[in-house]
């Protein structure tokens, strides 16, 4: 208990605990907002629409996390804002370029593309892809650059901003236009457009001087060369983990449809909500530390191990909060969705 109090105490000291209630008040707003819309959301669209929205985000998310190549985390490491700018500048263009690559793709390839993924349905919505790698990119790189200015209430708003604009467009897209998947789809790249627009429109008032006065294309290269391992030992790690996540979405659409792709999506989007509010929150604020930490110390080894315990028991709790919650899927989302509940049961001990 003693060791409790001494850890809160030091926690208390250096600002964690405050940094992480501002980015987990800001998620908590924008997944209760999300937790009170689902119940409509899944009685205006159905399991197949939503199936429609995985596969789309099983295709766009891991060509998102290589957007940047990785640098993004290291926007956070440099001693000197100077060579941080740089970072960003150089993540920034990587973003640029490989949206570029991807539209090229979409226009000279789509057709071929477009059957692998087993559904000829998905070509109305190909053309959005580069768009959503693009706004995902600038995001992230927006997100790690107010991480290193410990602006963590301007990515808490950026949050909600996203939530808000996300949740608006599918309603009215299925209460007064009657849409389907594009609805979905379309709110979602709504919301990845808000985001984005709200943290670059703060970097353009408050950094935007500093940004282009620091801009050299020779330090930029010496800080892409500096922090090479990003791009080699990161990006990829990152690739396979997301595309880990899109596999079983990829599979199922395959085999067995959109709708049980859908119920599957559902199960994803219940475990998400539960573990963004605490994880995100604590993981973004954590990297900051650590970054700090390691710049003073060397050494970081005591805060990553206290880190490991608390979110183990964090872990716990939420494996038996879903297994619970189970059972109530045909309550909370309607019959329709009885069967994601099904899935959330024998998911939960891998989601946790």
């Amino acid at each position: 208990m003693v060791k409790l109090h001494k850890l809160f105490a030091r926690l208390r000291t250096a600002g964690f605990l405050q940094n992480v209630s501002i980015l987990a008040g800001g998620t908590a707003l924008s997944q209760g907002l999300t937790v009170v819309t689902v119940p409509v959301i899944t009685r205006l669209y159905t399991p197949e629409n939503l199936g429609g929205l995985a596969l789309y985000l099983a295709v766009t998310m891991p060509i998102a996390s290589l957007s940047s190549l990785y640098y993004s985390p290291a926007i956070v490491l440099p001693e000197k804002d100077q060579d941080a700018a740089n970072i960003f500048l150089l993540a920034i263009c990587i973003v640029s370029c490989i949206s570029l690559i991807m539209l090229s793709i979409v226009v000279f390839l789509g057709y071929l593309v477009i059957p692998l993924l087993g559904e000829l349905r998905v070509a109305f919505w190909f053309w959005l892809i580069p768009l959503s790698v693009l706004l995902e990119g600038v995001y992230q790189n927006s997100n790690y650059w107010f991480t290193r200015k410990k602006q963590f209430s301007r990515m808490a708003v950026a949050r909600l901003t996203q939530s808000i604009a996300t949740v608006c467009s599918q309603l009215c897209a299925a209460i007064f236009f009657r849409a389907d998947l594009i609805g979905l789809i379309g709110g979602y790249v709504a919301g990845q457009f808000a985001a984005s627009t709200i943290l670059g429109i703060q970097i353009w008032r408050q950094d935007k001087s500093f940004i282009y006065q620091s801009a050299d294309k020779k330090l930029m290269k010496q800080q892409a060369i500096r922090y090479k391992k990003y791009p080699i030992f990161g990006s990829w790690p990152s690739f396979c983990a997301n595309f880990m996540h899109s596999l079983p979405v990829l599979f199922l659409t395959k085999f067995y449809g959109y709708d049980v792709v859908g119920y599957y999506s559902l199960c994803r989007r219940i475990f998400n909500m539960t573990t963004t509010l605490v994880g995100r929150s604590i993981a973004q604020v954590l990297f900051q530390n650590l970054a700090e930490k390691k710049v003073r110390t060397g050494s970081i080894c005591i805060e990553v191990e206290r880190a490991f315990r608390w979110l183990f028991l964090i872990a716990m709790l939420f494996l038996v909060g879903m297994i619970v919650a189970s059972g109530l899927f045909g309550f909370f989302f309607g019959q329709d969705w009885i069967g994601a509940g099904n899935f959330l049961l024998i998911l939960s001990p891998s989601f946790a």
